[in-house]
C-alpha cells in the first residue's frame, strides 16, 4: 500500500535534467541598436574596401562568405556585427536577410579609403555619423557638460543601446572612436573628449590669401582707403560686384543700411599714388551716384 508520505514524497521531486536547464537559462537582453566589433583600422577600412572591390568586380550584393580571409586578413565569420553597424549608420543596405550592398555614400567612401583619400573618407562620415543615435546622445551630454572621458560616453552609450558593460564595453569604445575619427568630438591627451568646432581647415570657406608684396607704403594711399570705408554708407547697390581686392566692412552707422562692399583696384607697378587716388576717387563718385 502507499502511504501519503510517498506521495508527497512524489510531489515534491523534480527531475534533474530540469534543474539542470533552469541553470543553463539566463534572459539576455536585445540590444537596442547595432554594435561594431573590431577596430576601424585596419578592420573595418579591409571590410569597406572588400566591399568596394567586391562591387566593382561585378558582385554587388554579398553575404559575409564572399569576404575572403586572405584580403582581410581576419576571419570572415567575425564581420557580420560589423556589417549589421555599417547598415545602421548608412553605408550599406540590406536588401533581404543576411545580404548586402553598399549604398552611393558607402561606395564614395570605401572609394576614398581605397586610395588613402583619407581627409576625404572622413568629410563623408562626418555627414551621416550627425544623424547618428550615438552622437546625438554625445552631442546631448557634452552640451551639458564641456568634456567627458572615455569612460563616461561608453556608460552613456550603453544605456542607449542596452547594452552590458564590461560584456559590450570594447563594441561601445568603437563608437567613440568613430566620432573622434570623423572629427565630431575631439580627443584630448588625457583622455577626455570634447565636442569639435564643427569645422576643419578645408569645410571652411576659402579665405584669400594677404599678398606678402609690398606694392606702396605712403600716406596717400591709405588715407584714399579710409576714406572709402567713411562715405560708403549706401541703401542699395544692385549692381554686379566688381572683382575685389579691397574690401569695405561695416561703414560707419547711419540712418542708411549698412552693407559690405567688395572693390576691386588694379595697380600696376608703373601706377603713381595720385593715379591710384584718381581710381579711388572715380569709385567713390560711382557709389555717391547711386544713392
Amino acid at each position: 500500500m502507499v502511504s501519503m508520505d510517498d506521495v508527497n514524497l512524489n510531489l515534491e521531486s523534480e527531475d534533474p535534467s530540469a534543474d539542470s536547464s533552469k541553470k543553463r537559462t539566463r534572459n539576455v537582453t536585445k540590444l537596442e541598436y547595432p554594435l561594431p566589433n573590431g577596430k576601424i583600422d585596419q578592420n573595418h577600412r579591409k571590410i569597406m574596401i572588400t566591399h568596394f572591390m567586391l562591387t566593382r568586380n561585378g558582385n554587388g550584393i554579398v553575404t559575409y562568405k564572399d569576404f575572403s580571409p586572405t584580403s582581410l586578413g581576419f576571419s570572415n565569420t567575425s564581420i557580420s556585427s560589423d556589417l549589421k553597424f555599417f547598415e545602421s549608420i548608412g553605408l550599406i543596405k540590406s536588401p533581404k536577410n543576411s545580404y548586402y550592398e553598399l549604398t552611393e555614400v558607402g561606395y564614395n567612401f570605401a572609394d576614398k579609403l581605397m586610395y588613402d583619400r583619407t581627409d576625404e573618407a572622413k568629410q563623408i562620415l562626418k555627414k551621416i555619423l550627425v544623424d547618428s543615435w550615438f552622437y546625438k546622445k554625445a552631442e546631448t551630454y557634452l552640451a551639458i557638460n564641456d568634456s567627458a572621458s572615455f569612460k563616461d560616453m561608453v556608460h552613456e552609450f550603453a544605456h542607449a543601446a542596452k547594452a552590458e558593460i564590461p560584456k559590450h564595453q570594447r563594441n561601445l569604445k568603437i563608437l567613440v572612436d568613430y566620432l573622434v575619427f570623423a572629427n565630431l568630438l575631439t580627443s584630448t591627451d588625457d583622455d577626455m573628449v570634447t565636442l569639435s568646432n564643427g569645422f576643419d581647415i578645408s569645410e571652411k570657406t576659402d579665405v584669400p590669401e594677404k599678398s606678402t608684396e609690398k606694392l606702396y607704403d605712403n600716406d596717400s594711399l591709405t588715407s584714399a582707403i579710409k576714406s572709402i570705408r567713411k562715405e560708403t554708407s549706401i541703401e542699395t547697390v544692385d549692381q554686379e560686384p566688381l572683382i575685389a581686392t579691397l574690401k569695405v566692412n561695416n561703414p560707419s552707422a547711419s540712418t542708411n543700411i549698412n552693407v559690405d562692399i567688395s572693390i576691386s583696384l588694379e595697380i600696376t607697378p608703373d601706377m603713381t599714388p595720385d593715379d591710384i587716388k584718381g581710381k579711388l576717387d572715380a569709385i567713390i563718385s560711382s557709389l555717391k551716384d547711386q544713392e
